[in-house]
C-alpha cells in the first residue's frame, strides 16, 4: 500500500497525490521537481520505486504551504505515525493468520516425531505434549530463520494460542530464552525433556542396563508377566541405589518389537519361531503374472484444504500384482475404509478377468466389514488362498 505521508529519519516526505488532493495544481508540482527547476523541490523514490514518488516537506515554500492552506509539520508527524501504526497492525494481522495455518497443520501432524520420544517411556499423554511441543518448536525456528523471516513476537502470538504443550508461557521474554536455548544445545527434544528443571518426571531416562535387565527376565521359561519383571527389576535398581521405575514403563519396553523378538523365542521356544518369525523371514518371489495379489492403503504426504478449515489428506489404496509390480486396481478417499478396498478389488477383478492363487493384505480395520468379508469368503471358496 502506498501512504501519502511517510516519515524518514528527521524528515516528513509527502507523496504527489497528497498535495494534488489538497488543490495544489499539478503545473505547480511539476514545475518545482523538473530536474532544471530553478526552485527545485527535493524528490527521492518510494521505496526505491521509479514509479512512485515523494517531495521533502521542507523543501515546499512557506508560501505554497500558506497558499493551499497544507498542514504544519506537526500535524504530518502524526498522521506518519498514524499510518505506521495502521501497517504494522494490518502485517500482524496478516503474519499470524499464515502463521496460524503453519502451525496447525504441525501441531495436528505430532505423531511423525513420536519417534524422537519413544525411547524415553514417556505416558501417552505426555508423550504428546512433547512431540506437539517439539512440533511448533522446530517451525517457529525454521519460520524466524528463513530469509524475510517472519517476526519472534507474531511467532509467540500465534504459540500462545495453542494449548496441550509441554512448554506453556505468556511471557514473552520467557519464550524468546527458550528459543535461544534450543538453538544453543541444536536438539529440541533435549532442551524440552531436560531444560524443563522443575518436572520431576524429567530426571528419570530408561538406561541400557535396565533394558537389559528387563529382556533377561522375559526370555525366561518360566513365563514371567510384567508385574513380576517389575519387581526383579526394581529389587535390581534398589541394590545398587537407584530409583525404581514403574510397571507402565516395564510393559512399554516388554511392547517394542525388537525385545520381543530377542527374548520369545526363549519364552516359547519353536512355536513363536514358526508362528511370528518364519512366515515373516522368506519370500519367495512369483514367477509369473496372477499367482500374488499384494492390497495396502496409505495417504499421500501432502495436505489440501477443503470446505473446512481444517487440514485433510487424500488416501488412496492399491492392488499390486507380485510379480510384475503392476497396479491392478487402485481407489481413493479421504480416509481408509471398507468402501474403498472393495472398489480397489473390484477394480483389479474387472482389469484382470481373473482372481490369483494367494492376497497378502495387513490387519487394518478396512477389512473388518460384512460386505468385504463375504468378498473375502467368496474368493476362498473359488481357491484363494
Amino acid at each position: 500500500m502506498i501512504k501519502d505521508v511517510i516519515n524518514i529519519g528527521s524528515t516528513i516526505w509527502v507523496s504527489y497525490k497528497f498535495l494534488i488532493d489538497r488543490k495544489v495544481p499539478k503545473q505547480t508540482i511539476y514545475n518545482n521537481t523538473a530536474k532544471k527547476s530553478k526552485t527545485k523541490w527535493l524528490v527521492r523514490q518510494y521505496h526505491n520505486n521509479k514509479k512512485f514518488k515523494l517531495i521533502a516537506y521542507d523543501s515546499i515554500p512557506i508560501s505554497i504551504i500558506e497558499k493551499y492552506s497544507l498542514p504544519q509539520t506537526s500535524e504530518l508527524i502524526e498522521i506518519a505515525k498514524i499510518n505506521c501504526a495502521i501497517e504494522k497492525k494490518n502485517y500482524s494481522d496478516k503474519a499470524s493468520k499464515i502463521i496460524r495455518d503453519i502451525l496447525d497443520f504441525e501441531y495436528n501432524q505430532w505423531e511423525t516425531i513420536k519417534n524422537l520420544y519413544l525411547k524415553e517411556f514417556l505416558e501417552d499423554d505426555k508423550l504428546e505434549m512433547y512431540c506437539k511441543t517439539h512440533a511448533l518448536l522446530s517451525k517457529i525456528i525454521e519460520l524466524n530463520e528463513i530469509e524475510n523471516g517472519f517476526r519472534l513476537k507474531d511467532l509467540f502470538n500465534a504459540y500462545c494460542s495453542f494449548d496441550g504443550l509441554i512448554f506453556l508461557t505468556d511471557n514473552y521474554t520467557s519464550f524468546c530464552n527458550k528459543i535461544r536455548k534450543i538453538k544453543k544445545s541444536n536438539s529440541i527434544e533435549n532442551e524440552l525433556l531436560h531444560g524443563l528443571r522443575k518436572r520431576v518426571s524429567n530426571s528419570f531416562k530408561m538406561t541400557e542396563d535396565i533394558i537389559i535387565e528387563i529382556k533377561k527376565h522375559m526370555g525366561n521359561p518360566k513365563k514371567y508377566n510384567a508385574g513380576h519383571i517389575t519387581e526383579f527389576v526394581n529389587d535390581y535398581l534398589i541394590r545398587q541405589n537407584r530409583k525404581p521405575i514403574s510397571r507402565s514403563s516395564v510393559e512399554k519396553v516388554m511392547a517394542l518389537t525388537s525385545v520381543k523378538n530377542e527374548t520369545m523365542i526363549g519364552r516359547f521356544g519353536q512355536k513363536y519361531t514358526n508362528e511370528k518369525l518364519l512366515p515373516h523371514a522368506h519370500f519367495q518371489h512369483p514367477h509369473k503374472e496372477g499367482i500374488l495379489w499384494m492390497m495396502d492403503g496409505t495417504r499421500f504426504q501432502f495436505p489440501y484444504k477443503g470446505g473446512s478449515k481444517k487440514f485433510n489428506f487424500l488416501t488412496y489404496f492399491i492392488v499390486l500384482d507380485g510379480c510384475s509390480k503392476r497396479i491392478v486396481g487402485y481407489s481413493y478417499d479421504d480416509s481408509e475404509n471398507s468402501d474403498m478396498a472393495i472398489r480397489a478389488f473390484q477394480d483389479a477383478c474387472n482389469k484382470t478377468n481373473h482372481l490369483p492363487t494367494e492376497i497378502i493384505a495387513d490387519n487394518s480395520t478396512a477389512y473388518k466389514s460384512k460386505e468385504y468379508r463375504r468378498i473375502i469368503a467368496t474368493a476362498k471358496s473359488m481357491g484363494v488362498n
